[in-house]
């Protein structure tokens, strides 16, 4: 993270923590309702926050279940 306020880290965090439960909830329910255009809304909206803290263990999973959503490759993945 560049060049950010004071506190601005903090409150990405604390939103992120807040937030991600209640997404992650939504998002296996679309699995498992095979609503995979809202999988692909839901991991976009984490991805912007996943890259901006560089969480690097989840960059490429949340790539992929967002492609997935689109393109409906891979659905067995």
């Amino acid at each position: 993270m560049e060049e950010e306020e004071p506190g601005a880290l903090s409150s990405i965090v604390s939103v992120f923590i807040q937030s991600t439960p209640d997404i992650l909830v939504s998002l296996n329910q679309a699995y498992t309702e095979k609503n995979f255009q809202t999988m692909a809304s839901l991991a976009h909206k984490l991805k912007a926050t996943i890259d901006i803290l560089s969480i690097k263990s989840l960059f490429e999973v949340i790539r992929k279940i967002e492609h997935i959503g689109k393109t409906l490759e891979d659905q067995a993945e």
